[in-house]
């Protein structure tokens, strides 16, 4: 699929003999040119296939030759390759063994973290290299403005987006540039990120891929679709990437008729379908929260090839509209074409079941999750199983089922419990909920409304002062 958003780094670390355009020769004695760069190239193909004995094997070789404690860049390679391979433990002792470290192989350090989505641990390297006296360069900032985006550091983001002008980098590259945007994007600083795309000049399809993805993931649909216009009004032509994300906003906000444009202009630009699985799963995702049902079946039935995703998410459309047949039938079909379930999709099959009113078959899907297929339940699957037995009036496995659930992330359960005790008017097991919310939560106001609720349906009118006041007392407004 085209790129999600800011370009890539202006060199691959594992490519270290292009790297800075070092001069190899004069670096290292060791071993002659050809037999160096030979090495270089193979340390690197075993970073691109993953395989981490090929790398071991030439690690050995490295070590007969004393290269590591010679070589940085041989060193350096190994490190980003080890990385690659997730041996990020060996990868550090490496780093470690270097007596100077330069600013390729922190950079290179810095990229490992940031790429196993450790953004903390990159960030305390970015300092340390700081305190070294190592002066960053464009790729480095590239790195660090990931790790922030990883964590959320708005501040160091900021301090970086300071010295990068001071620099002068931000005109001069392009990559640089749309990192910087993105780290606003995803901290959700998107006025930030706004003021930035209007200052740069030089900008591409990732520019506008940043900032859109923004929008979408901080739920400004509106906008999102805005800055979506205008980039055609610029002349930049939409990627698969670009519609992806522009069609989830589409979806949630029901709006078919741009969705249905959208689709058009895919076939007029002849992105092929049938070879993007995530492009083809985002446009049947928006015609089912758009409620267009046939549209997303004669989208799913184009599909030559199809993953789970595509398979859940046309489950979804029929759960939602209640046709729990066509549900199973789907489900029974991925099974038996070697599609493997995921947590989504028996997520899916719990709402199904619960909307259907199928206590047998959701305790069936619950287990069949967890013994067949060996999947943990999450929080949401717990509280589709509450639901499914609150709605049919089986309290007793209800509570069977929160009890399963540590009680410090009870919570959600024992809200929604509280909800199907409002429906049944079962005060005694509301009233359980309630204390049992309380004892985690006692500042919550779903809680106070809903046991409110249950008292007054059931028209104990001095209860529900009781709760009032309770509210009061626990300064909950």
């Amino acid at each position: 699929m085209a790129s999600s958003g800011p370009a890539s780094s202006s060199y691959a670390f594992t490519d270290l003999t292009d790297s800075r355009k070092c001069n190899l020769s004069e670096e290292i004695p060791a071993l002659e040119l050809p037999g160096r760069i030979a090495l270089l190239n193979q340390i690197k193909v075993c970073g691109k296939e993953k395989n981490l004995s090929k790398a071991r094997r030439l690690h050995s070789k490295i070590l007969q030759n004393n290269l590591i404690m010679k070589d940085v860049y041989v060193t350096t390679a190994l490190v980003a390759t080890y990385s690659k391979c997730g041996s990020l433990n060996r990868a550090r002792e490496l780093f470690d063994q270097l007596r100077v470290p330069n600013v390729v192989s922190w950079t290179t350090l810095i990229d490992a973290y940031t790429q196993h989505g450790l953004g903390k641990e990159a960030i305390e390297c970015f300092k340390k290299m700081q305190n070294e006296g190592i002066c960053p360069d464009a790729v480095t900032y590239i790195c660090i403005l990931k790790a922030c985006s990883i964590v959320g550091s708005l501040e160091i983001g900021e301090d970086i987006d300071a010295e990068v002008r001071k620099q002068g980098l931000l005109q001069k590259d392009i990559a640089l540039g749309n990192t910087l945007l993105d780290m606003y994007a995803k901290c959700g600083a998107l006025e930030k990120a706004q003021e930035l795309f209007d200052e740069v000049l030089v900008r591409d399809v990732s520019s506008w891929n940043v900032l859109i993805s923004g929008y979408v993931l901080h739920e400004f649909y509106i906008e999102a679709i805005s800055c979506f216009d205008k980039m055609q009004d610029d002349s930049f032509e939409p990627n698969a990437f670009t519609y992806a994300c522009i069609l989830k906003a589409c979806g949630i906000l029901g709006a078919t008729h741009k969705g249905q444009d959208i689709h058009a202009n895919i076939k007029v630009q002849g992105l092929v379908l049938q070879k993007d699985l995530v492009l083809c799963n985002a446009l049947i995702d928006m015609y089912a929260k758009c409620g267009a049902c046939a549209n997303a079946q004669d989208m799913f039935d184009e599909l030559r090839v199809r993953d789970v995703i595509s398979w859940t998410t046309l489950m979804s459309v029929y759960a939602q509209h209640g046709e729990i047949k066509h549900v199973f039938r789907l489900f029974n079909q991925m099974i038996s074409q070697g599609i493997i379930p995921t947590e989504v999709t028996f997520v899916v099959m719990m709402i199904a079941c619960s909307h259907g009113g199928l206590v047998v078959d959701g305790q069936a899907c619950f287990d069949i999750m967890i013994n067949i297929y060996c999947l943990m339940p999450t929080m949401e699957h717990y509280s589709c199983m509450v639901d499914l037995f609150g709605r049919a009036g089986h309290f007793d496995k209800a509570v069977i089922m929160i009890e399963k659930v540590p009680p410090c992330d009870g919570l959600e359960l024992w809200i929604s419990l509280l909800g199907i005790c409002q429906k049944w008017i079962n005060v005694e097991i509301g009233r359980w909920a309630f204390e049992n919310s309380l004892e985690l939560d006692e500042k919550c106001s779903a809680i106070y409304v809903s046991m409110r609720n249950i008292y007054a349906a059931a028209g104990m009118q001095d209860e529900v002062k009781k709760v009032e006041d309770l509210r009061l007392k626990n300064g909950v407004l």
